[in-house]
């Protein structure tokens, strides 16, 4: 069994590049690169103060956003990554003010399903209602069948169709022992820089100034 509470057994940076990756295999992703690295390391800031895992809340974002492909009724700017009270056409759910917001809402719904209680129930974060016989009702995400969703195998997908996967991208190797590292990882977690394709950030590489255009642009100094 996977227990949804504790800290993830996935990097950050597995996380971040496991997203792009998947975000692309499926077709034209709704947030461009630098965005869902913005995403994942709000799981990872917020999952740590939830105490629930952030590499499983990705996972379950991936399965039900389509790779943040989306295409359902659920819209890109809700910031609903887990598809709360989607329950049908034309019915899109909750919406959060941004992205933190979006994923404190998916992670303390996943917390509330793990060991609900009094203490740790706000339906200002939650937006939508859980019911009382839900809470604490699946501590490992094999439980979230057929009560997150009608399917009894649904959380046993989202362990073997994506969390394995996840915990199988490969570091990357050119900068994890580089002198910069705490500072490359910095600016690849707010979505200012990230890899290539085959995950090398190269360094010790003078920057273009393609990049170094993408790079103000995203720190909005372009016009």
């Amino acid at each position: 069994m996977t227990p949804i509470l504790g800290a993830p057994e996935a990097t950050w940076l597995q996380a971040a590049r496991w997203v792009l990756e998947k975000a692309h295999t499926r077709g034209n992703p709704a947030y461009h690169d630098s965005l869902l690295a913005t995403i994942v390391n709000a799981y990872y800031e917020v999952g740590e103060e939830e105490g629930v895992r952030a590499d499983i809340a990705l996972a379950q974002a991936v399965k039900e956003t389509a790779a943040f492909n989306y295409g359902g009724s659920v819209q890109p700017e809700q910031w609903n990554f887990a598809g709360v009270g989607a329950t049908g056409p034309g019915v899109p759910g909750m919406s959060w003010p941004t992205i933190r917001d979006g994923a404190r809402g998916h992670l303390r719904r996943l917390r509330m399903y793990a060991e609900g209680s009094d203490d740790i129930y706000d339906l200002e974060i939650l937006q939508r209602p859980l019911p009382r016989q839900y809470w604490a009702a699946a501590p490992n995400v094999e439980d979230l069948g057929g009560r997150w969703a009608p399917s009894p195998d649904y959380g046993v997908s989202i362990v073997e169709d994506y969390l394995l996967p996840l915990g199988d991208t490969a570091e990357p190797t050119d900068w994890s022992d580089h002198w910069a590292a705490v500072s490359i990882q910095k600016v690849m977690s707010v979505g200012l820089m990230g890899v290539s394709e085959g995950g090398a950030f190269r360094p010790d590489e003078p920057v273009t100034r393609g990049e170094l255009a993408a790079v103000l642009d995203r720190l909005g100094l372009l016009g």
